[in-house]
């Protein structure tokens, strides 16, 4: 096989993503707009605070996160 033919497929044979994961690349973003909404508040507040851990305040705003998409879900 010559490598025009090769590059060819590599080229030409896109998978297109499925419904499914559509719905799922949605879903992470709309996680991710939420905690970034989060972050804001909770780095406002606790800004002043030295003996903060940016980890912990990262892992408040996903629980945050979660919890709007899981009252998103309910509703």
């Amino acid at each position: 096989m010559r490598m025009s033919e090769l590059w060819a497929d590599m080229v030409y044979a896109p998978t297109m993503p499925s419904e499914e994961d559509i719905k799922r690349a949605g879903e992470k973003m709309l996680r991710d707009q939420f905690a970034i909404a989060a972050l804001t508040g909770l780095v406002t507040a606790n800004y002043a605070k030295e003996d903060v851990d940016p980890d912990d305040v990262a892992s408040w705003a996903y629980g945050i996160a979660d919890a709007m998409l899981r009252w998103r879900e309910a509703k």
